[in-house]
């Protein structure tokens, strides 16, 4: 009897030692990738920049977004800036065959609630999408700048901005 309780405690001290050092790890990991939460937004509650859009099909206005998250999400190449006051998104979807193309809907209503830019629509549709070089959960991190002038068949119109460090 005597015995076995030492191997219980000795795995229990294993166990408890384990889960220690990895908790004590993870935040090595963070420190040492720079992987705050939080930083793929703006800071202080500032903004990415801003479009200016006018739509029959997506809610008219300023979008602001305050957070971009990357299209490895939803398992495409792209990114969504999204304006958490008013709960609508640019989407920016980069298509194998045709090219980049802009997506902007409300968060709420995603497929009642949305219009279209194709870059040939578009006056002005300079965009950079780039790896950091950083993956988190499978996750690409991706720096984005991004600047449209577009006008659709449907004369919904998109104007604006937006630059980030890390879409993720």
């Amino acid at each position: 009897m005597q015995s076995r309780g030492c191997r219980e405690g000795v795995r229990c001290a294993v166990l408890a030692g384990s889960i220690v050092f990895a908790s004590g790890l993870s935040g090595c990991l963070a420190s040492a990738t720079g992987l705050e939460p939080a930083t793929a937004g703006a800071s202080s509650g500032g903004r990415l920049g801003s479009f200016e859009v006018a739509s029959i099909g997506a809610p008219p206005g300023t979008i602001a977004p305050a957070a971009c998250l990357a299209g490895d999400h939803q398992l495409y190449l792209g990114a969504d800036l999204v304006d958490p006051d008013s709960n609508l998104v640019v989407r920016l979807v980069v298509d194998p065959l045709d090219g980049p193309a802009l997506r902007v809907y409300d968060a709420d209503e995603p497929f009642d609630r949305s219009v279209l830019f194709f870059r040939d629509e578009c006056t002005t549709f300079t965009m950079e999408l780039e790896e950091t070089g950083a993956m988190v959960n499978n996750i690409v991190e991706r720096r984005l700048e991004l600047e449209v002038e577009c006008e659709n068949e449907d004369g919904a119109t998109i104007r604006g901005s937006a630059s980030v460090a890390r879409c993720d």
